[in-house]
């Protein structure tokens, strides 16, 4: 934050004012008295002289002390090199209510912690540990954690605490700085009321590196415990439980963390961002062949090129059949190492969904909830499962939480934008849909059903704009599945020259690798070829094909876009065949 904003964090400017006022009104009542009491000569002097002396001084003791409900406590800098001790008898923050919107429940927002470490090249140590407290608070089911995405934008803010908690609909608000040199680390939290500013609990921690998990789950726990939320034995030994006896490997762990935070995974790069991830993650293991979350990030890793990378289109399923055994065997050792890994079972949920194995993916997903009750990951993740298997109000309910807890993300809005769509609420999905591309404009997905929603509207001008902005957005695209989507935009907003681009663009796809039988059924559709696209739906509910499409082919699945040929009896028992079936 800024000088001034620090300023006005501990009301220097109110003390000054009523001081001014006090020491007036005081040299004022001496005027009038001197006189009957007989006062000395000059002695309003001296009272002025006090009064302008004593003024620094009122300045002084604003800014190192402030009156909250605990009494006089000394004010909580952001510079941890003076830092802040904790009030005597810390309270907990009551939840908060307003109008627009009401105040998520046991709620905490998490701000980026401030890198104080005399290395620039550490600054990924602060971001490493604010990832990590959040990790642990999402293990406390009955917390409501604002997601990493939604707190990163208020890094250099110079909104004000109360400012920052109506935007993000939380009842407080933790703050603090990071400071690592050689092996010590120094960590500043402090939590304070979102509406009122008062400091609920501060704490500063000067240790060995090797201390920074103690660190990190002293933190949780003492959020968990100032916002009165219930904690399991299960979750406290979760929260509790050292990942690694090596500082150096979760060094290395956390530096492939950041660059995944900051640059993504840019999977299918076997150079850049994604490589230098797997290197550090690789060597993490080789220094700790027993950390698990080091297995389950490579995990992730494997896991995300799984229907991503270049090569699962160029060579198909020898490619895609490398990587899941790499992503099952990474799993599978984790989950040998600690089962209790939340994120570990979610990977393998995914990789059941997207080989058509429903109840397997289901109860993976429930084990991961179990876990890992307010990660938004696996949320949002098992929010989409639930959508496509037809659960539509789970899908729902879980789908609206994560949109409360990550109300910045645009790609929580598209998750949600799609399953209102699969519920039939096109006014409710549209609105969700805008919402994302006005978070990010390039946002592909976004755009692609804001065109389709408005050509099922019979908003032909507004279909097109929308569908030819997601074309635009897509030349770059490697996912068939997704592109040949567009073909059927096209076709419902009338636009045969757009189905045929798309069409075109397909069979040059299919000339480099493998199209998905959803492509070529959306595309078919649009050219008015019913017979080939029949074959390929019967194909698809045959033989399965995983990884690709899944999204689109529940689409047809469900008929969402309300086509009526698709409502034949011919493509009625074709579309009965498709997975999931349970």
């Amino acid at each position: 934050m800024s000088f001034l904003s620090e300023i006005k964090r501990r009301h220097v400017f109110q003390v000054a004012a009523v001081y001014a006022v006090v020491a007036w009104l005081v040299i004022q009542i001496v005027d009038v008295v001197k006189e009957p009491l007989r006062l000395p000569a000059g002695f309003d002097t001296i009272v002025i002289v006090l009064a302008a002396a004593g003024f620094p001084l009122a300045i002084v003791l604003a800014w190192v002390f402030e009156v909250t409900s605990h009494g006089v406590v000394r004010t909580p800098p952001k510079d941890a090199d003076h830092p802040p001790p904790a009030p005597a008898s810390p309270a907990p923050a009551q939840p908060a209510t307003r109008s627009k919107p009401e105040r998520l429940r046991k709620s905490v927002a998490v701000l980026p912690l401030d890198n104080l470490s005399p290395n620039p090249d550490d600054a990924y140590f602060a971001s490493g540990v604010h990832e990590e407290i959040l990790n642990q608070l999402c293990k406390i089911k009955d917390l409501s954690v604002i997601a990493r995405t939604s707190v990163k934008k208020y890094q250099d803010t110079s909104k004000s605490i109360a400012e920052i908690g109506a935007e993000l609909g939380v009842t407080t608000i933790m703050e603090g700085s990071v400071r690592y040199a050689g092996q010590r680390v120094r960590v500043t939290a402090q939590l304070i009321d979102a509406e009122t500013e008062d400091h609920i609990w501060s704490e500063v921690y000067e240790r060995d590196l090797a201390d920074v998990f103690a660190i990190q789950a002293d933190v949780a726990t003492k959020i968990a415990a100032a916002l009165k939320a219930e904690l399991s034995l299960a979750e406290k030994l979760s929260v509790e439980k050292l990942p690694t006896a090596s500082t150096e490997a979760y060094g290395l762990y956390l530096r492939a963390q950041a660059i995944f935070q900051e640059q993504g995974h840019m999977v299918g790069a076997r150079q850049g961002p994604s490589g230098r991830i797997q290197a550090l993650l690789d060597e993490a293991i080789h220094v700790d062949p027993k950390f698990a979350l080091a297995y389950v990030a490579r995990a992730s890793l494997n896991a995300s090129r799984l229907n991503q990378d270049p090569g699962v289109y160029a060579e198909s399923a020898t490619r895609r059949s490398e990587l899941e055994s790499l992503a099952l065997q990474d799993v599978e050792r984790a989950l040998s190492l600690d089962p209790t890994i939340g994120t570990a079972h979610a990977i393998l949920a995914r990789i059941h969904q997207f080989n058509w194995r429903g109840a397997e993916a289901r109860a993976a997903y429930l084990r991961a909830l179990e876990l890992s009750p307010s990660s938004i990951e696996v949320m949002a993740d098992y929010a989409v499962f639930c959508a496509i298997t037809g659960h539509l109000d789970e899908a729902m309910d879980h789908a609206s939480r994560v949109a409360d807890l990550d109300p910045s993300s645009p790609h929580v809005h598209d998750w949600l934008a799609y399953i209102l769509f699969f519920r039939g609420d096109l006014d409710g999905a549209l609105a969700a849909a805008r919402r994302a591309v006005s978070l990010m404009p390039t946002y592909v997905m976004g755009h692609a059903i804001i065109g389709i929603i408005e050509a099922m509207r019979g908003n032909r001008a507004e279909a097109l704009e929308a569908t030819r902005l997601a074309e635009h957005l897509m030349r770059d695209f490697i996912n068939p599945a997704i592109v040949g989507q567009l073909a059927a935009n096209y076709m419902v907003a009338e636009d045969p020259e757009g189905v045929e681009r798309i069409h075109r663009r397909i069979e040059e796809m299919a000339s480099r690798g493998h199209v998905p039988h959803v492509a070529w059924i959306w595309v078919y559709l649009a050219i008015g070829d019913e017979a080939r696209a029949l074959e390929h739906l019967k194909a698809a509910g045959n033989n399965p094909e995983s990884y690709v499409g899944h999204f689109g082919l529940m689409m047809v699945k469900f008929n969402l876009q309300r086509f009526a040929v698709l409502d034949e009896p011919r493509f009625r028992e074709a579309r009965a065949g498709l997975p999931f079936r349970d």
